[in-house]
């Protein structure tokens, strides 16, 4: 048996790939002994294998070790005592620091992508640190600072981040399900494709969030501060809407959206059979070469709104509208609905041979109301597409923004007796 352990592990690392595999041989014939390794300098350790096992230190006292710079693969830090060890700029990956004593342990600017941390107590400081696909289901996390660092795909199901610091992580395709996120800091922090279910986040300060597509619901959400820190503390109670809050507070920044929005978003309506829906698909396709945003209105509808509603606020948003009336289904409605009240050009088009529906001839007395084009074919929309739709679209809403910047007359009643005098 072998008593100086220090002395042991030195030699085996001084022998590098020999030294190590002799090392992992001596701690599986040992399982009971911990190795008292507190303190000691791994700076200069590399040892990467293309595949496990890396070398073992499990169960060992490792506090105060310094392991800055290390490059290991495949490390078994199970069950080790890392108290105040350091781990900064290292290169430790697919490691297991299951159930570790981990108090002050510093991991800021280390790489530790693939790596478990699963009953990990009390752990630090991962600031600017690489996480990629790591690990952290049931952690004990709470004031865990991993601002700056990249958690994409990492997992924290269970794991408790009250109050810890996740400004400027990203989080795209994490999995936060079940976390507890109350008054974490989240400022400017990456929540994409992230899933969220049953997690509780509760008065986080979440100023420049990125939240797009969030997956699921979460436990409990409200009291989320929207507001910077040198500002006045604004709370709201979703994710999903924080950020158009913020702008409406900043109402010249809500201008600039809108306008941005208005001169450029074309709504596009038509059916959606398979035949019909290609031809819509083509249109948008064309629009994007021009710098134009298409809408295409085959997503379900919102909630809170019915489905007229839904229509009448994209089309007030629209710069202008493309409708395709070929056997129409729910056009006559949603042209009823929005050509009497938003005065933007309104271009439709039909398949040739087919008829427009009956009431259409009622819309034409709008101004802003084209006729009907007739087309034989995709090609012969996209031969004239400039002509056909970006040039008239223009041209018209030059037109109506005359027409909306003309002042009102008023006149006095005796001016009106005396101009109408007989």
């Amino acid at each position: 048996m072998v008593d100086d352990h220090i002395a042991f592990l030195l030699e085996c690392v001084n022998k590098k790939m020999d030294g190590i595999t002799e090392w992992n041989k001596w701690r599986k014939n040992n399982p009971d002994i911990i190795p008292k390794l507190k303190g000691l300098n791994f700076k200069e350790l590399n040892w990467h294998p293309s595949k496990g096992p890396g070398i073992d230190f499990s169960k060992a006292d490792l506090s105060n070790a310094d392991f800055t710079g290390a490059m290991l693969n495949y490390p078994d830090f199970s069950n080790a005592n890392l108290t105040n060890s350091k781990f900064n700029k290292s290169l430790i990956q697919n490691a297991r620091f299951i159930n570790c004593k981990m108090r002050k342990a510093n991991f800021e600017w280390a790489v530790l992508n693939y790596s478990i941390f699963t009953g990990v107590e009390k752990a630090g400081a991962f600031a600017n640190s690489t996480l990629q696909e790591v690990n952290f289901d049931n952690c004990m996390l709470r004031s865990a600072s991993f601002i700056g660092a990249n958690l994409r795909q990492a997992s924290f199901v269970g794991a408790d981040l009250s109050f810890a610091y996740l400004t400027d992580a990203n989080l795209l395709d994490a999995n936060l399900t079940n976390t507890n996120l109350t008054k974490a800091s989240m400022q400017r922090t990456r929540l994409i494709n992230t899933s969220i279910e049953g997690a509780i986040i509760t008065e986080a300060k979440i100023y420049g969030i990125s939240a797009w597509n969030l997956k699921g619901k979460p436990k409990s959400m409200n009291k989320l501060v929207i507001t910077a820190d040198d500002e006045s503390e604004i709370t709201v109670d979703d994710l999903d809407i924080a950020q158009f809050i913020h702008l409406l507070l900043k109402r010249e920044k809500l201008r600039n959206v809108i306008n941005t929005i208005t001169s450029k978003a074309v709504l596009i309506l038509g059916r959606f059979t398979i035949e019909r829906k290609a031809i819509l698909d083509s249109l948008a396709d064309e629009l994007r070469k021009y710098n134009l945003l298409p809408i295409i209105f085959d997503f379900e509808k919102a909630t809170s709104r019915d489905f007229t509603e839904t229509i009448k606020v994209l089309a007030g948003l629209s710069f202008f509208v493309i409708a395709d009336i070929t056997d129409p289904s729910a056009i006559p409605l949603e042209l009823q609905a929005t050509v009497p009240d938003y005065q933007i050009p309104f271009i439709t088009i039909i398949e040739k041979g087919k008829t427009p529906f009956s009431m259409f001839k009622d819309l034409q007395k709008f101004p802003w109301m084209f006729s009907p084009l007739a087309y034989s074919s995709m090609d012969d929309l996209i031969k004239g597409f400039k002509e056909i739709f970006i040039d008239r679209a223009f041209e018209k809403q030059k037109e109506l923004a005359g027409l909306k910047e003309n002042v009102l007359q008023v006149q006095t009643v005796d001016q009106f007796l005396k101009e109408n005098k007989t």
